[in-house]
């Protein structure tokens, strides 16, 4: 492997697992609240409602190194799914990177001019928001992404490891889109859920990255 595509594939899936431990902890310390209107949401709006959005936006910025990174990795003959990942990883990048940007971006601008009607649309806990609609569009291109990705890994060893996790988080956040477009909740929990598959798959990646033989 290239040193340069390990390095760059090592220090973003590091950056990846430090943020998504971040957002965990954000999510976990201030879950998201249920607002019953925009009016609600401008008079108890608080700075913790957005932070998970930051380190979320912060994991979107790092997956594109991520996303190179395997490309370069895969062998030539493995180029069609690695490339077919990182054009679903785009969509993913431009859904989700606008959906984080939305949610900060907000409350520096809309909030401040009590904008009811813009406002509404980009709050997250809003699941009838086009911020949220957005979201969730986002994650099916990253579940798609993965699966594609999963094609550039052997069936050997670590490799076969890190193909078998990435089918299980796609698969996962795909049945989540489709609770959230058939309002399903038990099913759309399944994208909440999924970030372990995810998690566990990056520390793989990881692992795989850092073990490879280095060449200039």
């Amino acid at each position: 492997m290239h040193h340069a595509v390990r390095r760059t594939g090592q220090s973003a899936t590091i950056s990846i697992i430090a943020l998504t431990v971040l957002f965990i902890i954000l999510m976990l310390l201030y879950p998201p609240e249920s607002y019953e209107s925009a009016e609600k949401f401008i008079s108890e709006f608080k700075i913790h409602d957005i932070m998970p959005a930051i380190p979320g936006l912060l994991i979107v910025l790092a997956s594109l190194p991520l996303f190179a990174a395997m490309y370069f990795y895969a062998s030539s003959e493995r180029r069609i799914p690695a490339l077919t990942g990182v054009l679903f990883g785009t969509g993913y990048l431009v859904c989700c990177g606008t959906g984080y940007f939305s949610q900060i971006g907000m409350t520096t601008r809309f909030l401040n001019e009590s904008d009811k009607d813009v406002i509404s649309e980009y709050i997250m806990s809003n699941h009838g928001s086009f911020v949220y609609a957005i979201d969730n569009l986002g994650y099916m291109f990253l579940s798609l992404s993965f699966i594609a990705f999963s094609g550039i890994f052997s069936q050997h060893g670590l490799q076969s490891w890190i193909k078998t996790v990435f089918v299980i988080y796609g698969i996962a956040g795909l049945i989540g889109t489709v609770g959230y477009i058939t309002h399903y909740p038990l099913l759309e929990n399944l994208l909440i859920l999924s970030v372990i598959p995810y998690l566990t798959g990056i520390v793989l990646l990881f692992v795989e990255f850092s073990k490879a033989r280095e060449y200039n």
